[in-house]
């Protein structure tokens, strides 16, 4: 059990509790789907699905973003972590860390995000240290990288979600890091702002994804979901609808959320694309705190057909084949006690979800 630990947080929360539990329940297509259909607590955010061979120290640096430590083992989730441990976590910049665990929670390997430019241009990816809404990390479309969001500051930089990325001079360019199967990590994708196209300027980067050579982002500012080429500098507004959380990719189309939206957007645009409400004031069951979620296909349809979303103390199940219909809520309680990621697997009609949550 962690808590109540001031120095680190895990992906996006201050204080942590690991309880490991199991959930299960049937379902098949022919009936309506049980909520979940095999659950694992757990504070994961993403799983891999490439191997693995050594392991590594918990707070290691990596001066080279290039040079891989460890492959990573199919089945293991990995945790976006903020903080080293010895800096109590604040606004200012933290250093970031991917650990790695197995499904019953033993420690495999840590990889560090860089704190410094590197070769290649490569730039420093830190996280602000107490957001709690930054941290969220994905896996690629097609399964092969993790995807992480940051600032290109040193640690210790005060305040860094205030600072611009507008061109205006002293900007903090916001940065999408790229992890491979092999541990490798690639920081080039630089969000550089200019006085026509401020990019998350005085705002929280929170969440990014790959798909192919597009990397869709969210934040909290301008251009709120957006569109680069991988390596590349600019953002390219493809949702402009507000405050955004977490985006993601499933079956080829864009999924985001707002505090109080769950979104689709048809294909992956590198301009504006056309918006579907699924969840909201305009398609109703609006969330109130929405953050992570995972989609899927439950079953043999080759559809995306069943999603899950983390909304404050509730995870919700919705299918969404035509209409967004409920199928079921898990609430946990606690003071302070919320949901904020979600990450799962498949097979047939059994589903296994890692999620994390938050305690105050």
């Amino acid at each position: 059990m962690f808590k109540n630990r001031p120095s680190f947080r895990f992906a996006i929360v201050a204080t942590v509790l690991i309880a490991l539990a199991a959930i299960t329940a049937t379902a098949t297509r022919s009936t309506p789907f049980a909520f979940i259909d095999s659950v694992q607590e757990f504070f994961g955010m993403a799983s891999v699905t490439t191997p693995q061979s050594t392991t590594a120290p918990l707070a290691q640096t990596a001066d080279d973003p290039s040079a891989p430590t460890a492959a990573f083992t199919p089945g293991n989730l990995v945790v976006y972590r903020a903080g080293d441990g010895s800096t109590v976590l604040s606004s200012a910049a933290s250093a970031g860390f991917l650990d790695e665990y197995t499904p019953t929670g033993t420690y495999v390997q840590t990889i560090a995000l860089p704190t410094t430019p590197a070769g290649a241009g490569n730039r420093a990816l830190t996280v602000a240290g107490s957001a709690t809404s930054e941290g969220q990390i994905a896996r690629s479309s097609d399964g092969q990288y993790i995807t992480v969001a940051g600032y290109n500051a040193a640690p210790a930089t005060a305040a860094i979600v205030a600072t611009t990325n507008n061109g205006g001079g002293g900007d903090v360019n916001r940065v999408v890091g790229r992890v491979s199967s092999s541990g490798a990590v690639d920081t080039s994708t630089a969000l550089i702002g200019s006085g026509a196209a401020s990019i998350y300027s005085t705002g929280n980067i929170r969440s990014a994804v790959i798909a192919g050579s597009n990397v869709y982002s969210a934040g909290s500012n301008t251009p709120f979901v957006s569109y680069s080429p991988f390596g590349g500098n600019t953002a390219v507004t493809v949702s402009g609808s507000g405050n955004s959380r977490v985006v993601n990719v499933f079956g080829g189309d864009i999924y985001y959320t707002t505090s109080t939206t769950f979104n689709k957007i048809s294909g992956l645009p590198t301009s504006t694309g056309t918006v579907t409400q699924l969840l909201g004031s305009v398609a109703g069951n609006a969330p109130t705190n929405a953050t992570g979620f995972y989609c899927l296909d439950v079953g043999t349809s080759g559809l995306i057909n069943t999603c899950y979303l983390a909304d404050g103390a509730s995870l919700k199940k919705y299918s969404i084949s035509g209409t967004t219909t409920p199928r079921g809520t898990a609430t946990i309680t606690g003071s302070g006690s919320t949901f904020s990621g979600v990450t799962a697997s498949v097979s047939g009609t059994t589903v296994t979800l890692s999620f994390k949550r938050r305690e105050n």
